[in-house]
């Protein structure tokens, strides 16, 4: 489902019941559990985050409490026992209205925060998911006799929230308020919606919600996309700097038009800064172009872009590069160009990358980057999301040393490549839940797993889960790779092996695979097998197999008919490579 800009929110739920039944017709690859607690009527909200996970191919079991409150129903964690994936907690003026006669909604507040505080932490222990709304502002605005105003009991409870985010990882506070912001669209919400129909949102901000909830749970799987590709003239300032030279652009503070450039390229500065790769695809001479970001007003400078394709040439095949360059799949690409013509070469040559449907109105350049939100800004960082663009610096760094090396092998020598293994733990969990639902290429099998998954994984007494991280002269690259072993009577089982793709061809994997030899020879065990799931993105593993000594067993007995397992017979003849010492 594509969604245009700006949003005619009365279009798309108009389809509603059209957009649900096509959606239900999607092949699904993974499965995610829902439970809605509060809210009252959330059938529009339901249906929509069924449309759009649908649309990711997510297949979805949306569970509501009974009508009423949240309050009602968080006094009991017997309801995390069906382990969802997600909880959405909706906190309501509504909630509040019906409760002793005469009193303020305060006189039973600290109980129903108490029961809150518990139940966020029940959800924890169980990797459990929660998102909880704001409480937002009143819907009828009573007449208030003493001081404790409806204004104060929303000020305690969104002061308790924030208290709750700092202390639980696992917690997402959303405003629909602040969702809705920007968008043109009907009211929040209306009295005849709740009165007939018990529902406290409309229609439209239903519609906001559930594409809010869809981008949090994307961020929870991995499925953010890793750059943003951007046209310069009309898409980072107004006009053309060819044409209109440095004074002639818009952007800045001293026109409408300029103030939006700068908020849009405020924005995408932001998203550098949580480790997203920037780029450029421009059709302009290329000392021109530069001169753009020497705007006293550009927030953006030319040494954000980690890469940067400035010719006359065609914008796709510029695309292509700088995904080669970057090492990262084109389905991992954002395009961002005011240019109608531009975007559409782009969609038929490039029919992975998403190119953001907008006009050359440049509000809809920030509508598209917030509502389709490609990066999941509300997701969770790693300490390597921020060192994801410090280490594409240090390629030219690299790049220089191969130069004044005589062999790559030399290169490598002098790199001084250091690895550092450890078990999985709760430290290293998220950054691990990370990278196996994002990594594509060196990934074994591709399988997703959710928190609840891996946390299995984690405590199972068979299994042996090693993270590594991994860094050189010039760059501390974090924790870049997880294997999943599990010891069998006589062999040990890779279930699956992932590893970043930004340290590639540095004999990381080799160093390794060594470390998993030695694994299996101090359990005694002398054979080791891979699972191998090939597809078009992970085919580069097979030269890696055949290359360290893994033969593919004919006629096993599998779980998945693409899937392949290889093994290696003897441990003890094995001998491997590397220029990759051991971090002490």
């Amino acid at each position: 489902m594509n969604i245009n800009f700006p949003i005619d929110t009365a279009k798309y739920i108009f389809k509603e019941r059209r957009f649900l039944k096509e959606a239900q017709k999607v092949v699904t690859n993974r499965d995610i559990k829902i439970k809605f607690i509060g809210g009252y009527t959330q059938n529009s909200t339901r249906n929509w985050l069924e449309i759009f996970l649908r649309n990711h191919k997510i297949n979805c079991k949306i569970d509501e409490s009974d009508w009423g409150p949240f309050f009602q129903f968080i006094a009991d964690t017997s309801i995390l026992e069906s382990k969802p994936d997600m909880i959405v907690i909706f906190i309501l003026p509504q909630d509040f209205y019906s409760l002793k006669r005469g009193n303020s909604p305060i006189t039973d507040l600290n109980l129903f925060l108490k029961q809150l505080e518990n139940f966020v932490s029940a959800c924890k222990e169980k990797n459990i998911f929660v998102s909880i709304s704001l409480l937002d502002s009143d819907f009828i605005n009573f007449p208030s006799s003493d001081n404790p105003s409806f204004n104060l009991l929303r000020v305690k409870i969104n002061g308790f929230l924030s208290m709750l985010i700092n202390e639980n990882k696992n917690i997402k506070l959303f405003s629909l308020s602040n969702i809705c912001a920007g968008f043109d669209h009907d009211p929040i919400s209306n009295y005849r919606d709740w009165y007939a129909f018990g529902q406290p949102y409309s229609l439209s901000a239903s519609f906001f919600l559930a594409n809010h909830l869809i981008n949090l749970i994307r961020g929870r799987l991995g499925m953010q996309s890793k750059a943003l590709i951007v046209d310069l003239d009309n898409t980072l300032w107004g006009g053309v700097i060819g044409d209109d030279g440095l004074e002639g652009i818009q952007l800045g503070d001293e026109t409408a038009e300029g103030r939006i450039f700068k908020d849009i390229q405020s924005y995408i500065f932001n998203l550098k800064k949580r480790g997203v790769f920037l780029a450029i695809a421009s059709k302009n001479e290329i000392e021109i172009a530069k001169e753009g970001f020497l705007s006293k007003s550009s927030i953006l400078k030319l040494s954000d872009f980690t890469k940067y394709e400035i010719n006359w040439g065609i914008k796709s095949d510029s695309i292509k590069r700088i995904s080669k360059y970057l090492n990262i799949g084109l389905d991992s690409l954002v395009f961002l160009d005011d240019n109608p013509t531009e975007r559409e070469e782009v969609r038929i040559a490039c029919p992975d990358v998403l190119v953001l449907s907008v006009t050359n109105d440049p509000i809809t350049f920030l509508q598209a980057l917030r509502f389709v939100d490609p990066f999941c800004v509300d997701s969770l960082l790693t300490s390597e999301d921020l060192l994801r663009n410090e280490g594409f610096l240090s390629k030219a760094n690299e790049e220089e040393l191969i130069e004044n090396s005589d062999s790559y092998e030399k290169f490598l020598a002098k790199l001084d490549v250091r690895v550092e293994i450890n078990e999985l733990n709760d430290v290293s969990f998220e950054r691990t839940l990370q990278l196996n639902n994002k990594t594509n290429q060196f990934n074994f099998t591709t399988l997703r797993l959710t928190a609840d998954d891996l946390n299995k994984n984690m405590h199972d007494k068979n299994k042996i889960n090693l993270t590594y991280s991994a860094s050189d002269q010039f760059s501390d690259y974090g924790q870049i790779g997880i294997v999943f072993l599990e010891r069998k009577s006589q062999f040990l089982v890779i279930n699956n092996w992932i590893m970043s793709c930004r340290v590639f061809k540095k004999t990381i994997e080799h160093f390794v695979l060594q470390e998993i030899i030695k694994v299996a020879i101090e359990h005694n065990l002398n054979r080791l097998q891979i699972k191998y799931n090939p597809n078009k993105k992970n085919k580069i593993l097979i030269e890696f197999l055949e290359e360290n000594n893994f033969k593919k067993i004919k006629n096993e007995k599998i779980e998945s008919c693409n899937e392949q397992v290889w093994e290696i017979l003897d441990l003890s003849e094995q001998e491997i490579k590397t220029f990759v010492k051991e971090n002490s």
